[in-house]
């Protein structure tokens, strides 16, 4: 989304130069947009792709096989299913027997923090996490996607009992900055050190 002294200046942008030019802009979710933009817009939602058409947008056939890693891994994002599709293909161009889909670099980095997590729930471990998570924010990964991904490595470690709360902290925390991310970091340590303690009672 743009910052906020962007937002607001778009509006008069597009009052100014609205008979010789249009904007198109994309969003994740119409409720982030400010009001002053969403009334100058018509908002055109776009549903998010089905698995068979995942599958089917190279207009090439695929392997049974390779065609279901593609939508697993994808999660109904189509770009993210162009990538993989690309990273398989490398390893075999036929695309035939068992390919491994390779992971980004940033999503390894994330299941990294995510174990470090339950490992050692202590403020030098804290510390080391927020080196790693500026290191991704610097690579550009967005605050939403590395809570996301942390929270999803978390919720797939934790015990049963635990997977709603570490859902509902991420939820809370939501993801707008630095700061937000390490108040969650920090929470769930604190859960998941209580849960550590109740079991050695």
């Amino acid at each position: 989304m743009f910052r906020p002294t962007t937002r607001h200046n778009i509006p008069r942008t597009m009052e100014k130069y609205m008979t010789n030019m249009r904007l198109i802009m994309c969003a994740n979710s119409t409720s982030k947009i400010i009001a002053p933009i969403r009334s100058r817009c018509l908002l055109v939602r776009v549903a998010a792709p089905t698995d068979d058409e995942v599958a089917k947008k190279e207009r090439f056939t695929l392997p049974p096989s390779a065609s279901d890693a593609i939508i697993e891994a994808a999660d109904g994002n189509l770009r993210k299913a162009l990538l993989v599709m690309e990273a398989m293909r490398m390893q075999n161009p036929d695309l035939n027997g068992d390919v491994d889909v390779a992971k980004p670099d940033w999503e390894l980095y994330c299941a990294k923090i995510a174990e470090s997590i339950m490992q050692e729930q202590s403020p030098q471990r804290l510390l080391d996490i927020r080196g790693k998570i500026y290191e991704l924010l610097s690579h550009c990964i967005p605050p939403a996607v590395v809570l996301k991904t942390i929270a999803d490595g978390l919720v797939a470690r934790v015990d049963d009992p635990l997977k709603p709360v570490v859902v509902h902290w991420a939820a809370h925390y939501g993801s707008k900055k630095i700061f937000h991310i390490e108040a969650f970091i920090a929470k769930i340590m604190k859960v998941v050190k209580e849960s550590f303690r109740k079991i050695l009672q």
